[in-house]
């Protein structure tokens, strides 16, 4: 085999390897309150994004709350807006002294 070919066929195994392994991440259902408690993994979360605002760093920042129980969330979009019922599923870590979420995805169930 030429070595164009073998670097090919390599890239696109690896391609296919990667693209699996993300399809593959399961996400545990947990409640905003489980979530600030124990702060890791792959979750999905249900609520209500209660405000939105722009971090010093110039993040979009969302804060989705449950049940009296809040978590701030990074987003990407900006056409989310306070008042959205939205389902995330990503990664749970903390920042500093606060749990975060991480989406992956974000659907918003229902609007305002």
């Amino acid at each position: 085999m030429e070595k164009s070919t073998l670097l090919s066929l390599t890239i696109a195994i690896v391609g296919i390897v990667v693209l699996q392994a993300s399809q593959g991440i399961k996400y545990t259902p947990v409640s905003i309150e489980h979530l600030n408690v124990n702060c890791k993994g792959e979750v999905e979360i249900k609520g209500e994004v209660a405000n939105t605002f722009h971090s010093n760093k110039g993040n979009y920042i969302g804060i989705v709350s449950e049940k009296g129980f809040e978590v701030p969330v990074i987003l990407n979009e900006r056409k989310i807006i306070p008042g959205d019922q939205v389902k995330i599923l990503g990664r749970a870590s903390k920042y500093r002294e606060d749990c975060f979420l991480f989406p992956d995805q974000v659907k918003i169930k229902k609007r305002r």
